[in-house]
């Protein structure tokens, strides 16, 4: 017999020796599903182990006691549902050891004590994948911990719930960082001075921060009273710290310039890596209102393009910055989950044909990105419209070997895999001397592949399938959604039945083969048929190499004549 991997159970009695008993016998368990139910006694100690247990749900229930150690044995916990009991003891510090952990809810407890400084140890990883965390209503007291900010949970984040405890002290600055953050929570607690400004608190409303009342400052629209002037003296301490630490960097800096000098080491920069490095770094935080004031109200002449799940706006930021805004329409289904994969995926990728991510603004009930502004819009507008000029073969294959090249970071030179799952042309955006790609999704009708579209099951292949359709429609200028397919006839057959029927060998035709091949073999059904994208970017540049000569040669032989 099989051991079971999921035990769920809902609206039974039960006992805690019981449960003992049962969870000896369990070793397999992954997931231990019991909440909303009429459960007496303790939490099991033995449940600890349950070593391979990834969800653990005991909320709603009538249990009682400490949360046990030994559930710090669970190291592949990802789910711990613990609310609405009557659980006491301090805050479990074993909870800072389990790395895998996503989803954290102990709300509506009696937990008392502080938040253990052991959840953001600076000298471990941890809680890298953490999601959510719901402390509310508890006894917690304390202030929250510095080391607090180092937790990796920057990244993903994105609802934070210490409402109703007695937490006392300031609110650390290190939260204006959680950029990701869509739900914060500080309500009635005992928290006092000035509310930070910038970053999240920009877009924070009140009912995140009542119940505080010797909060100040912060942003007027809060409406907490001005804090207090600082004394005469503790301004005259601050500057005198101000001042020797200043001096201090001075004198090492003249000291390392002299060794510099002295050594004969002294290098020139490289400009291309400083202006890359300043473009990583010089993101600030945009509120809602100096977005509103960028788009003019989010005005129609503003209006750069409409997508699934929102709009892009033309702007200019309060800084004179030319950018473009994505809005998301909050009101369709998958528009979050869209921000949150764009917001992770342009915020890890750095590549020169990838559109930079600025900014962002997020609220309860507002998503926007700040990327950057390419002036000459996008290929799809460039093939499409008969009002612009006609883009050469060349410059066609310069553009699809930037969009390889971007394809093959995302795929195979970052340290985790990005998939795209939407290549298009209208997500192609032109500058003036390179090609940049969006991350979107979902993916589009006529680019998708058959494994994606059908069954949902995205991975490289599927986007180098959407990548070969991309090609043929660059190559022939049409669409893979034109009214001429029909019964059957697709955008591929119609150019593999064109190569096929091709007898000509001239050079130039012969180049032209070369990427209709590319093109039919990446978009293959068969996803083992399929070109990786590194193949993909050499493949493209010995073909744009051997049609650069072919030009050129051409050239100088009718300049001979």
């Amino acid at each position: 017999m099989q051991p079971r991997s999921t035990v769920r159970s809902s609206g039974c009695a039960g006992n805690d020796e019981a449960e003992a008993v049962w969870a000896r016998q369990q070793q397999q368990l992954t997931f231990l599903l019991l909440g909303n139910n009429n459960l007496v006694g303790r939490i099991p100690s033995e449940f600890g182990n349950l070593t391979v247990l990834r969800h653990l749900d005991l909320g709603s229930c009538n249990l009682s006691g400490q949360i046990p150690l030994e559930l710090g044995n669970l190291r592949q916990l990802t789910h711990l549902h613990l609310m609405s009991s009557q659980l006491t003891g301090s805050f479990p510090a074993f909870i800072g050891n389990l790395s895998n952990l996503e989803y954290l809810d102990l709300f509506k407890n009696q937990l008392t004590g502080p938040v253990p400084s052991t959840l953001g140890n600076h000298s471990s990883r941890y809680l890298p994948t953490i999601n959510m965390i719901d402390l509310s209503n508890n006894q917690l007291v304390g202030r929250l911990p510095n080391s607090f900010a180092n937790l990796q949970i920057l990244n993903n984040l994105e609802t934070l719930d210490l409402s109703s405890n007695n937490l006392s002290g300031p609110i650390p600055n290190y939260l204006i960082n959680l950029t990701c953050l869509s739900n914060l929570n500080l309500s009635f607690n005992e928290l006092e001075g000035q509310v930070p400004n910038g970053g999240f608190f920009s877009n924070l409303i009140l009912k995140s921060l009542m119940g505080n009342v010797r909060l100040c400052g912060g942003p007027p629209k809060l409406g907490f009273s001005p804090c207090p002037h600082k004394s005469r003296r503790t301004f005259c301490q601050n500057f005198l710290k101000f001042v020797l630490a200043a001096v201090t960097i001075a004198f090492c800096a003249i000291t390392i310039c002299l060794y510099l000098l002295r050594r004969k080491r002294i290098k020139k920069p490289d400009v291309k890596a400083s202006i890359d490095m300043a473009g990583m770094i010089s993101h600030r935080p945009v509120s809602y209102y100096e977005i509103v004031r960028a788009t003019d109200t989010f005005s129609e002449e503003n209006l750069l393009g409409v997508g699934s799940f929102g709009k892009v706006f033309k702007g200019q930021l309060d800084d004179g910055k030319i950018v473009a805004i994505k809005v998301f329409s909050m009101q369709v289904e998958q528009a979050m989950q869209s921000f949150n994969a764009e917001c992770k995926a342009l915020r890890m990728a750095r590549h020169h044909n990838l559109i930079r991510i600025l900014s962002t603004c997020s609220n309860m009930d507002f998503r926007a990105l700040v990327l950057q502004y390419m002036p000459n819009g996008s290929l799809e507008e460039h093939l499409q419209n008969e009002s612009r000029p006609c883009m050469g073969f060349l410059t066609r294959l310069g553009v699809m070997l930037d969009v390889s090249m971007a394809m093959e970071y995302l795929h195979h030179g970052h340290h985790e895999v990005v998939l795209h799952c939407d290549l298009k042309p209208s997500n192609l955006l032109l500058g003036d001397n390179s090609s940049m790609i969006s991350v979107s999704m979902p993916g589009t009708i006529g680019n998708m592949a058959p494994e994606f579209a059908f069954m949902g099951k995205a991975s490289r292949k599927s986007d180098v399938f959407s990548f070969g359709i991309m090609l043929l429609e660059v190559s022939t200028g049409t669409r893979p959604t034109d009214l001429m397919f029909v019964e059957g006839l697709s955008l591929r057959q119609w150019v593999s039945q064109a190569a096929m029927g091709s007898s000509s060998t001239s050079s130039s035709n012969s180049i032209l083969a070369s990427v209709f091949e590319m093109g039919l073999t990446c978009s293959s059904e068969s996803i083992g048929q399929r070109m990786a994208m590194n193949d993909v970017v050499a493949k493209l540049q010995d073909i744009k190499g051997a049609f650069s000569s072919t030009d050129l040669f051409l050239a100088r032989v009718t300049s001979n004549h």
